[in-house]
């Protein structure tokens, strides 16, 4: 996938570990890889999101038995409460009360709009203070 995306990849010294996780349900388990390198890693991560590979192009079919129009998603492996944290951002975006919300180095963001600066979202209670932030704005 490295060289598919433009990040070329040395098995062997680029990557300290790599094995799938178990999921619920009988879709294709997610694969995590370790880096070796931070700067490569987050490298990897931006051109994989830009080139939005696919098994087709990628020619996984037949090593890895997915439909060649299966999409490759590439994320930060986040810890339990993180991914909860995200979900939580990301529904503020849904609903309207922010602009955007991304991991990054297994941290969580959000913005309120498009100039506004990042804010750190660390706890639920960080969430709900961004949340009741944006409720007093609109009272104003």
């Amino acid at each position: 996938m490295g060289q598919a995306i433009g990040v070329p990849i040395n098995f062997g010294v680029d990557i300290q570990a790599a094995h799938r996780v178990p999921t619920q349900g009988s879709s294709a388990k997610p694969i995590i890889v370790k880096f070796t390198n931070r700067q490569l890693r987050n490298r990897f991560i931006v051109e994989a999101k830009k080139s939005k590979p696919t098994c087709a192009k990628l020619d996984c079919t037949k090593n890895l038995l997915f439909a060649s129009n299966t999409k490759i998603y590439v994320n930060d492996h986040l810890s339990p409460e993180n991914k909860k944290l995200l979900f939580e951002a990301r529904n503020c975006v849904r609903n309207k009360s922010a602009k955007s919300a991304w991991s990054k180095d297994g941290k969580i963001f959000i913005k309120r709009n498009e100039t506004a600066a990042p804010v750190t979202i660390r706890d639920i209670q960080d969430l709900q203070t961004f949340q009741s932030s944006f409720s007093s704005t609109l009272q104003s």
